[in-house]
């Protein structure tokens, strides 16, 4: 790939809009115990929907199996924490699948996308400090 320096103005900033990989983080669904639901199988497709009316943390990310259309629990807070205030600007595209599904533990991969433009701004400052977040390796020049 050509250096930055050696783009145009214009290529530059096109290229600050392409989507890519923030990072990823695995964490354990919480609040499993609070709902009642199927078993979910490790293929169902997972949805992560804020939920700012909930009346105990108005950053809370709910998890949905969208194949069943339960609910399953939350993100653990510090995750949801960081997640939250990024989803609500529409800073970042959050997706998750199963990693473990069974009656002990419900496990999911939380990927996070964004525009290069973010990551170059540095918007994802607090999710970068999230326990356990990985970042994905920066674009490269």
């Amino acid at each position: 790939a050509a250096p930055l320096s050696g783009l145009s103005p214009h290529a530059r900033e096109a290229r600050r809009d392409f989507e890519v990989a923030a990072g990823a983080v695995r964490v354990d669904v919480v609040g499993t115990r609070f709902y009642t639901f199927a078993l979910p199988a490790r293929t169902d497709a997972v949805a992560l929907l804020r939920e700012p009316t909930n009346q105990y943390d108005p950053l809370a990310v709910k998890v949905v199996n969208a194949t069943r259309g339960q609910q399953l629990g939350h993100l653990p807070r510090p995750v949801a924490a960081a997640l939250a205030p990024l989803i609500d600007t529409g800073c970042v595209h959050a997706t998750a699948a199963f990693t473990e599904a069974s009656p002990a533990r419900l496990s999911l991969h939380v990927h996070v996308s964004t525009l290069q433009r973010h990551v170059e701004d540095g918007r994802l400052g607090a999710l970068e400090k999230c326990p356990g977040f990985a970042a994905a390796p920066p674009l490269a020049a």
